[in-house]
């Protein structure tokens, strides 16, 4: 069964593969939520960039 997330903070849990600022989880989930944020953000602004052309 693999860890939980709440799981891994409690425990301090690291896969065997994660290495540098990678290792630590909340470096990981403030990435994800950039990214996120930064691609949900980018798609509406093409939409209307190409309404403008048409």
């Amino acid at each position: 069964m693999w860890p939980t997330p709440i799981s891994r903070i409690w425990r301090g849990h690291r896969s065997p593969g994660e290495i540098g600022p990678w290792a630590n989880y909340a470096f990981g989930e403030k990435t994800y939520l950039a990214l996120s944020l930064a691609a949900k953000s980018l798609l509406p602004w093409q939409v209307f960039l190409v309404s403008l052309i048409e």
